[in-house]
């Protein structure tokens, strides 16, 4: 099995149920786009989602080789 498999799966349904959360607290007014610290932390979980997902595939591309 390829080791990608996972991968894929691991980040397309847990990314579904970051955007499904992130998406409940946008509608349940917990998140406010208006407000900047609100933004900084969107941001900044969409960043450090970004990183982990590239920090795991160059690991995974490093040891397939």
């Amino acid at each position: 099995m390829s080791p990608w498999i996972p991968w894929l799966y691991h980040y397309g349904v847990g990314g579904l149920v970051f955007l499904a959360c992130l998406a409940i607290a946008c509608r349940s007014g917990a998140v406010r786009f208006r407000h900047r610290p609100d933004r900084l932390l969107v941001v900044a979980l969409c960043a450090g989602l970004v990183a982990f997902m590239t920090i795991h595939a160059v690991w995974i591309a490093l040891v397939k080789g």
